[in-house]
């Protein structure tokens, strides 16, 4: 017969079996003091630990000293948290998750504290979502849905570092103190980002936000520590306002410093502006036949703000200050499409923004919302990328209309003569004035054109070896829509000494004419300044008094380089070329007009050819001054 076991073993045993269902039958630790719902009792010596389930049910209960255990109530700084056995929830320390940003707000002196822990990719279920998964399907190849069985079994004490991407970006900023100037105000104090648990150091690094923004990569074996500080400052009261996140995959807010928004020309309201060629701006279009993007949604947005405007400064570099605190945004004020200008090939996207106000410069900033087809939360670089400020400015003389996208002359992209009496509230009527005359003139080119033998296949009948009728077209049309719609400039611009006055005996449209101290005796006396370009300008538009930037002489050296001797073409020599055309010049721009002239090399920037230069008058007929009207 078995001896009775005595009771006290009895009660050891189930204190023992209880304990151990409760440890280890939790599937997950509590992280964040959010996710109780009451405070646990305290032990013995003021200790509590919280157990979550990952279902909601909470496990609080008081454990005093335990061998094996080390419960401390504040992890200290430098230390990684993820090495200790059991920890307990952190107070005012909430974590961000994988491609899930966190944002808050945080006055001047104050410090918070984030975390971004390494199991963060693991807990994201089918993972961040990226260009693959827009459609509906499932996680990115090699990323393992909770709950299935990793690839890889690896031991519990084995740690694999992690390439960690953390970015944080302001959105709002405090106000200026009552004391501070309101002209010229000081910069506006940047948030700092200490990190700890990057690269194996154990001090924290620290990060100075620049315009807004910053960013930090790093390798990672346990749990990221962040902490965002807003310093100390007399001149700003009020709450800073910022978004902060981490990634496994890549940075969630990003910045472009490639110069990628070339302004192209204005008048006193509008403005136009286009970006690179698409592929050089870092949005890679996919394979196959890309005229499909011209019909698409463009990628790209735009941002725009007066340079008197202090509203973004200091957060330029911010896609979520922008978003709320640009003066000009969406589509009311900025229409965004795709073009092939200049030369039909590289597609780029161009902003024709309105509502801007007259004689005022403006700082334009590109940017993209998350990767342009999907944005926030849950996707890869969801926070948006922005590139650097690129200025601009609007017209003071209301004589000058921005024109683009003609049906005929589709390399136009600039201002026009205009006269507002005429042509108010009616782009679309001075566009078809000026682009059905250089399609009328085109037409009897195209009679002349057609007796040369363009399809001969013997090389003794061809004219040339190395250009075709095709290109002998395509030149004649560049050179005649650059000749026939002249490009306009205020006549109150003197900083371009390359600019040459038109019409400056003619009365403005509000009857006022030009005093006599405007122009020099030289100009007074020149017979090109006396008319506009082309006299039929001044019998149907009647522009008053303008300056123009003239074409370069380049259209007409390869006008005469791509088409027959029978056609006659030639080019004045100089320097009575000058009355007809500029030149190009490397080291200054604005000297002459060419397509391709606003995305010129400029800093390093995207380059397509060409500088500018200088010259006169011209019209066309002999590719000479004057000898084209009708």
């Amino acid at each position: 017969m078995r001896p009775p076991t005595p009771k006290l073993q009895y009660r050891l045993a189930a204190t023992l079996a209880a304990c151990s269902a409760v440890l280890f039958s939790a599937p997950a630790f509590a992280h964040t003091e959010d996710s109780l719902t009451a405070p646990a009792p305290a032990g013995p010596d003021g200790s509590n630990v919280t157990l979550g389930s990952g279902g909601g049910g909470q496990f609080p209960f008081a454990l005093g000293s335990y061998n094996g255990l080390v419960l401390e109530d504040s992890a200290d700084e430098g230390v990684d948290a993820s090495l200790d056995p059991i920890r307990r929830a952190r107070r005012a320390v909430s974590s961000v998750g994988n491609n899930q940003y966190q944002e808050d707000d945080i006055k001047p002196g104050e410090a918070q504290k984030w975390y971004f822990p390494r199991d963060a990719k693991d807990r994201d279920g089918d993972g961040p979502k990226d260009g693959n998964d827009r459609e509906g399907g499932g996680p990115k190849e090699g990323k393992d849905k909770e709950g299935d069985t990793p690839k890889e079994e690896r031991p519990s004490h084995q740690k694999r570092a992690n390439t960690v991407y953390v970015s944080m970006t302001i959105c709002s900023k405090p106000r200026l103190s009552k004391g501070a100037p309101d002209h010229n105000p000081p910069a506006l104090p940047q948030l700092e980002v200490s990190i700890l648990g990057l690269n194996g150091t154990d001090s924290w690094a620290v990060f100075k936000s620049e315009g807004g923004y910053m960013s930090a990569v790093g390798d990672a074996t346990g749990d990221v520590q962040l902490k965002v500080t807003a310093p100390e400052s007399k001149d700003y009261e009020g709450t800073y306002h910022y978004q902060i996140a981490a990634s496994v995959d890549a940075l969630f807010h990003t910045v472009g410093d490639d110069e990628s928004l070339f302004p192209v020309d204005s008048d006193t309201t509008t403005a136009l502006l286009a970006t690179a060629d698409l592929n050089k701006t870092g949005y890679h279009l996919p394979a196959g036949n890309d005229s499909d993007w011209l019909h698409k949604h463009p990628p790209f947005v735009m941002f725009a703000n007066n340079v008197n405007d202090p509203s973004i400064e200091g957060m330029e570099r911010s896609y979520c200050a922008l978003n709320l605190h640009a003066q000009v945004k969406g589509k009311k004020s900025v229409e965004a499409s795709m073009t092939r200008r200049p030369g039909g090939e590289k597609l780029r996207e161009q902003f024709y923004v309105t509502k801007l106000n007259r004689s005022s410069e403006y700082t334009g900033i590109l940017a993209m919302a998350g990767d342009s087809t999907d944005s926030g939360n849950g996707y890869i670089g969801g926070g948006g990328r922005v590139w650097k400020p690129e200025t601009f400015s609007t017209k003071n003389d209301d004589n000058c209309a921005l024109i683009h996208d003609l049906p005929f002359c589709n390399e136009v992209a600039y201002s026009v003569p205009t006269n507002p009496q005429n042509y108010k509230n009616k782009l679309p009527d001075l566009i078809t004035t000026y682009d059905d005359h250089a399609r009328s003139l085109y037409k009897n080119f195209t009679y002349s054109l057609a007796q040369i033998q363009c399809n001969a296949t013997n090389n003794e009948t061809k004219w040339s070896l190395s250009v075709n009728c095709d290109d002998c077209a395509n030149a004649y049309k560049n050179w005649l829509c650059a000749v026939t719609i002249p490009r306009c400039v205020d006549f109150s611009n003197t900083n371009n000494t390359a600019l040459y006055p038109r019409n400056i005996l003619r009365p403005f449209h509000n009857g006022t004419s030009l005093p006599s101290s405007a122009v020099n005796d030289t100009i007074r006396k020149s017979p090109a300044a006396r008319h506009a370009r082309n006299p039929w300008i001044d019998r149907l538009i009647k522009p008053g008094p303008y300056k123009e930037m003239l074409p370069c002489r380049d259209l007409c050296w390869d006008l005469v380089r791509s088409c027959p001797s029978a056609l006659d073409f030639s080019c004045p020599e100089e320097p009575e070329i000058w009355a007809s055309y500029g030149a190009k010049n490397d080291s200054e721009e604005g000297r002459c007009n060419y397509p391709e002239a606003p995305f010129r090399n400029k800093n390093g920037g995207v380059a397509l050819r060409g500088g500018v230069g200088f010259g006169l008058g011209g019209c066309f007929g002999l590719l000479c001054l004057g000898c084209c009207d009708d």
